[in-house]
């Protein structure tokens, strides 16, 4: 819980502050309780598979692909990414071969919480990057499965997938949208 002061907002993602709130999973909540105001945070993570280690101190560096900069935070594994993400952030994958959750045998990554109207949980590539998720080809084969509404994929490529697996597989979702995946 972080305590902070709200004006209103000035434009999207960026927010003046005065007066005495509360920011909490994407809400911001007053102090005197009289009211609940939806902030879109649209923080940017990373999931880089060259990294070693998670950079999870705003550490990330694009340029080098190590946790020796300040470019936000990046995860090793897609899973690790959507255990943390929240309503209105980026999961942005960097070029190569992501093994979905990295737990052998069972590459599948899913999802854990929705995202908010207006404000979804997006997964995209970095600046164009070719970013390919290896599925778990068993005879589900899929490399995503999602659970909750308002969830956004593009411009990535899910390989893996058995001739009776679904690739991406929405269970339970509404407010789901998928562009420019390649499946196969």
């Amino acid at each position: 819980t972080y305590t902070y002061s709200l004006q209103a907002p000035s434009s999207a993602g960026n927010y003046q502050f005065n007066g005495e709130y509360i920011f909490e999973n994407g809400l911001v909540n007053n102090i005197q309780g009289d009211t609940n105001i939806e902030v879109k945070i649209g923080k940017t993570i990373f999931v880089d598979n060259q990294l070693t280690s998670d950079c999870t101190n705003g550490d990330y560096s694009i340029q080098f692909r190590t946790c020796s900069g300040n470019d936000g935070d990046a995860y090793n594994k897609l899973q690790d990414a959507l255990n943390v993400a929240a309503p209105g952030w980026n999961i942005l994958l960097r070029e190569g071969f992501h093994d979905g959750n990295g737990v052998p045998g069972s590459s599948i990554s899913k999802t854990v919480q929705s995202g908010l109207p207006g404000s979804p949980i997006t997964i995209n590539t970095y600046n164009g990057e070719s970013a390919v998720i290896t599925g778990y080809g068993g005879p589900k084969g899929r490399c995503i499965q999602v659970f909750h509404d308002y969830i956004v994929i593009r411009n990535i490529e899910c390989t893996n997938v058995s001739s009776f697996g679904k690739g991406i597989e929405c269970l339970s979702c509404n407010n789901f949208l998928v562009e420019n995946v390649k499946i196969h």
